[in-house]
C-alpha cells in the first residue's frame, strides 16, 4: 500500500507541474495573431509538386486555428520520417511570412540544416520568401532562417513561428532560451520519435 500511494503521489505531483506549465504558458503575452491569405497560401499548396495527404490537410486546419487564436500555439507533430512534416512546417512558415513576420526552423545537425534547407528553397522557389541558414560556420539571413543551435546565440526580432526539428535533441534549457522572447512565438515541435 505504500508503494502504491508513494507511486500516486510522484504522478500526481508531475501531472500537477505539467498543468501548471500549460497555465503559465497561456498566460504569457498575446503571441502574433496571423491571418490567412487564403487565395496566396493555396496558390502555394497548388503548386506543390504532389498533392497533401488527409492527415497533413487535417493537421494543417488545426494549426491554422491556433495561429488565429487568442494564445500561443504549443504544439507537438509527430510522424514517421518522409511523412511530410517539413511541408506543414513550409506552410505555416509561408503563413507567417504573409503577415509580415520572420520564422525559425532549428535542427540539430548541420546535415539536416542543409536537408531543410534545400527543401525550403524548393517548396518557396517560385515566391519572394528568403531563405537563411544560421550554423557555426554560416550566418544568413532571410524571412526563414533554418539553423542549429547557433540560433541561440543570434538577435532575432519579429519571429512569429518557432519550428524545433527532434526537438528530443535540444535540451529544455536551450529550447526555452528562444521560447522566452517577448510577444511569445508559435511554437511547433517535430519528431519521429514517439515521447
Amino acid at each position: 500500500k505504500a508503494r502504491k500511494r508513494l507511486a500516486f503521489e510522484e504522478m500526481l505531483r508531475l501531472q500537477l507541474q505539467a498543468q501548471a506549465k500549460k497555465a503559465s504558458w497561456q498566460k504569457k503575452k498575446l503571441t502574433h495573431r496571423l491571418i490567412i491569405d487564403q487565395e496566396k497560401f493555396l496558390s502555394l499548396i497548388n503548386n506543390l509538386p504532389f498533392k497533401l495527404t488527409n492527415s497533413q490537410k487535417l493537421v494543417l486546419k488545426e494549426i491554422i486555428a491556433d495561429l488565429g487564436g487568442e494564445k500561443p500555439m504549443n504544439r507537438l507533430l509527430q510522424g514517421e520520417v518522409g511523412s511530410g512534416k517539413t511541408v506543414v512546417a513550409a506552410l505555416i512558415m509561408y503563413l507567417s511570412y504573409l503577415n509580415g513576420f520572420k520564422s525559425i526552423l532549428m535542427a540539430p545537425t548541420e546535415i539536416l540544416v542543409e536537408q531543410h534547407y534545400q527543401t525550403l528553397k524548393s517548396v518557396f522557389a517560385a515566391t519572394a520568401v528568403k531563405i537563411g541558414r544560421v550554423t557555426k560556420s554560416i550566418k544568413e539571413d532571410g524571412d526563414i532562417l533554418v539553423g542549429t543551435h547557433a540560433l541561440l546565440f543570434r538577435r532575432l526580432d519579429n519571429v512569429a513561428l518557432l519550428v524545433i526539428d527532434e526537438q528530443h535533441r535540444f535540451g529544455v534549457k536551450q529550447r526555452s532560451l528562444l521560447l522566452e522572447k517577448e510577444p511569445t512565438p508559435h511554437a511547433l515541435s517535430m519528431t519521429a520519435t514517439p515521447i
